[in-house]
């Protein structure tokens, strides 16, 4: 009688342990073939922002905007910025990052 229970107890336990390994087992499928997507779905969102990106691209866009090069550069400087514009609105003076 008492082998019996035991047996029953540890068959429950042997069939309950294995449907928990083959849920998880359908999880991490299921997780694999979801990263499999992003890591494509990145990829293509790379190549579309390489192509959005090129310089002949944005110089089209901007020429059927009307947009043109300017003629000549003029760079301002606000007092108190600390930016140099001749440096590319780089910080200059005594605080100021190493290039």
């Amino acid at each position: 009688m008492v082998a019996g229970v035991v047996t029953a107890v540890l068959l429950f336990g042997v069939v309950t342990l294995q449907a928990l390994v083959s849920q998880q087992s359908f999880d991490i499928q299921r997780a694999q073939v979801r990263v499999t997507d992003l890591r494509q779905r990145a990829d293509d969102l790379h190549l579309q922002v390489a192509g959005l990106s090129a310089p002949e691209r944005i110089a089209k866009a901007a020429a059927r905007l009307g947009m043109i090069l300017p003629e000549e550069v003029h760079a301002l400087s606000v007092p108190g910025t600390g930016r140099d514009p001749a440096r590319g609105g780089v910080r200059s003076g005594p605080h100021a990052a190493a290039p």
